[in-house]
């Protein structure tokens, strides 16, 4: 049990990685049509909440402007996520070059992790280094030659995340197993020592 708290962030964030991998490669265009709406009602949610409490604040004379500016620009993004969500088609190329800077940007995280580990002496799976090579020359490929349709082109975004994942989940099973922590890519523990 302790092992699974202990690794419960890097196993959600696997099974993140599989999801979105499944659901671009099934239905790219649903699925970002999808996330597009979701945003918007999340806005429009929050937005909500902040116009509530800015007319509840300023009955009570403490109301402030920001709150209320906070609450019209999230109110009108959330709208335009909702009512603009056919247009996610004519954006998708556009969306396609930002998930392939997310995956390079991914992949130089988990390289630089990589380094960090074997400088420190620590122990570090080559599956990490393999992923991060591999989702910085696919994010490479995808930012510089757009593919002929970007259905395609998310189809072949989502095949590289579930690749990630499974790398990923390779490199946490042979850390497991051999006995080491397991990478993680961002938390990094402290202790302070009192002088």
């Amino acid at each position: 049990m302790y092992w699974f708290k202990k690794n419960l962030p890097i196993l959600l964030m696997l099974l993140l990685e599989i999801l979105v991998g499944v659901l671009l490669m099934v239905n790219p265009e649903g699925f970002t049509t999808v996330v597009y709406i979701a945003f918007g009602i999340f806005c429009l949610v929050v937005g909500a909440i902040y116009l509530i409490r800015y007319i509840r604040a300023n009955r009570d004379g403490m109301g402030s402007t920001m709150m209320l500016i906070w609450a019209v620009v999230l109110l009108v993004l959330g709208l335009f996520g909702i009512i603009s969500s056919t247009m996610v088609l004519k954006i998708f190329a556009f969306l396609a070059v930002m998930y392939a800077v997310l995956m390079i940007v991914s992949g130089v995280v988990k390289l630089v992790v990589y380094i960090n580990a074997r400088k420190n002496r620590e122990p570090a799976s080559p599956f990490v280094l393999i992923g991060a090579m591999v989702l910085m020359v696919l994010g490479g490929v995808v930012a510089v030659n757009p593919f002929e349709t970007t259905e395609f082109l998310f189809r072949f975004i989502g095949v590289c995340v579930l690749a990630s994942a499974v790398l990923d989940a390779v490199a946490l099973i042979l850390g497991l197993r051999a006995g080491k922590k397991a990478i993680d890519d961002g938390v990094a523990d402290a202790e302070v020592l009192d002088r």
